[in-house]
């Protein structure tokens, strides 16, 4: 998936850092980030049907152990990340055609998910400093204010 452009970034890939990244963050790089094909929203979509494309054969996986349903679970949560940084890129390039109510819903539901996988493979305590980052996330969404789409990049 993130093959589909030139952008190398260091010990990361273009769409956990479209996750993770502030949007006034992202909003200062975007120009540098989102050159070439990856300034069309359009890209973004091809990325999630990819995404969609790679883990089809996920349910008729074969794995012989005790823990394959949590592996599953684990690779599904992990699809649907990536499908949000998608989707939060769509809404970072034209603001209003994704509805941050939408985003903030689909944030809470991974970060609900992540809790009951993070439990079943780690110690409790460790948790809050884990999704603080989703958290964050999840939180750009409930702030009034929302990227605004290119209009005569600085």
């Amino acid at each position: 998936m993130c093959e589909a452009s030139d952008i190398r970034l260091h010990n990361g890939t273009i769409l956990f850092f479209l996750l993770q990244a502030r949007p006034q963050e992202l909003e200062k790089h975007r120009k540098a980030l989102l050159a070439g094909t990856l300034d069309d929203p359009a890209e973004f979509k091809r990325m999630r049907a990819r995404i969609d494309e790679a883990m089809a054969p996920l349910e008729e996986a074969a794995m012989d152990r005790a823990d394959a349903e949590l592996i599953r679970a684990e690779f599904a949560w992990a699809a649907d990340m990536l499908r949000h940084a998608c989707d939060r890129a769509v809404w970072l390039l034209d603001g209003n055609a994704t509805p941050k109510e939408m985003l903030a819903a689909q944030a809470q539901e991974l970060i609900d998910r992540y809790q009951i996988l993070w439990l079943a493979r780690n110690r409790p305590g460790g948790y809050s400093d884990s999704v603080a980052r989703m958290e964050a996330m999840r939180d750009d969404y409930l702030t009034p204010v929302i990227p605004q789409a290119a209009s005569g990049d600085s």
